[in-house]
């Protein structure tokens, strides 16, 4: 015994080493069964993945879809674009027969408020800077008071990160 080279060792080792030996326990004659299938060997029709790879590019361009594994009731179910079942819910329950109206209802809305937007920038942008509005502040005013507020803003940002940073004496 190669693995056990010392005496004490291999004792140990054939110790825990069982090897059965069949007996007889009937007169009944058994012999070993093999299906046919196997004898005959299983053969499929057509050209094999290894014929299939080396035709079409080789290892690492030839692709095999997984629907070509499918075990399915019928044959034509194999390539269906969409499942009757997907995660384990039924597709139906989650198709709305008006989708396509309603869709149509939610883009006019949509583009309603996308023009009302763009009528409001209009407006905005052809206000004269003169014109007070109804709280009496004018534009210019407003516009001049926005990028004060602005830059101020900016100054406390900046601090704010140069205090993180450093550390004052």
């Amino acid at each position: 015994m190669q693995k056990g080279k010392d005496p004490k060792k291999t004792e140990a080792i054939m110790n825990r080493l069982h090897i059965a030996q069949p007996e007889k326990r009937d007169n009944y004659d058994r012999p070993s069964v093999i299906p046919d299938s196997v004898l005959k060997g299983v053969k499929k029709e057509g050209p094999t993945i290894k014929e299939l790879q080396e035709e079409f590019g080789g290892a690492g361009n030839f692709y095999i879809p997984p629907e070509e594994h499918y075990q399915l009731e019928k044959e034509e179910w194999r390539y269906d674009q969409f499942p009757e079942f997907y995660n384990g819910s039924n597709v139906l329950d989650f198709y709305e027969p008006d989708i396509e109206r309603k869709l149509a209802a939610l883009e006019r809305e949509e583009d309603a408020i996308l023009k009302q937007e763009a009528d409001n920038a209009k407006m905005m942008d052809g206000v004269d800077s003169d014109e007070e509005n109804s709280d009496g502040v004018d534009m210019k005013d407003l516009k001049g008071s926005l990028a004060e507020v602005r830059s101020k803003k900016a100054i406390f940002k900046n601090r704010h990160k140069l205090k993180g940073k450093y550390v004052h004496a």
